[in-house]
């Protein structure tokens, strides 16, 4: 699994902010993408299109408006977690790596991140001050743990 650090630093270096320091990143996709991909065909479709209203439902709507809306929920992105904020990347199709930033959010207004393992993939679902949310699914093998891990030390060390 590629780097996502080192893609955004090569790709998008000019959006990070003087002294800002890039602590994580990762690659998360809309619910039921692995599913959908993994299972094929018809099937594939209405198998993770089914797991993945169960899984947004439990959202109960938190990623229609506020922060979460500034996020798409459509689009295959790049996580980014910096010292100072969360980035979203719209992630190139062909060579992977952040092609356009979607949204960047104070880490401030950022409530807390946390994953929900699966047998191959996590959700990751991200809260926000003003109580709307966003849930991506994530490969294991993009490390979406570190992104999590980084966020709470940043969080943690702004409380203090």
């Amino acid at each position: 699994m590629p780097d996502f650090v080192k893609k955004i630093k090569k790709a998008r270096s000019d959006d990070l902010t003087a002294g800002e320091e890039l602590l994580a990143a990762t690659v998360g996709q809309p619910m039921g993408t692995f599913s959908r991909q993994a299972l094929g065909g018809i099937v594939g479709v209405l198998a993770s299109k089914k797991m993945a209203d169960r899984k947004l439902a439990t959202l109960d709507g938190a990623g229609d408006s506020g922060l979460a809306a500034t996020v798409p929920a459509d689009q295959q992105l790049v996580i980014a977690v910096t010292d100072r904020r969360v980035l979203f990347y719209i992630q190139g199709i062909m060579s992977g790596a952040p092609k356009e930033m979607a949204t960047a959010i104070d880490i401030a207004d950022v409530h807390e991140m946390s994953l929900e393992k699966h047998k191959m993939t996590s959700a990751l679902t991200i809260r926000f001050s003003d109580n709307s949310a966003r849930m991506l699914e994530c490969v294991k093998m993009a490390k979406p743990q570190d992104v999590v891990e980084a966020f709470n030390r940043t969080k943690g060390s702004k409380a203090a």
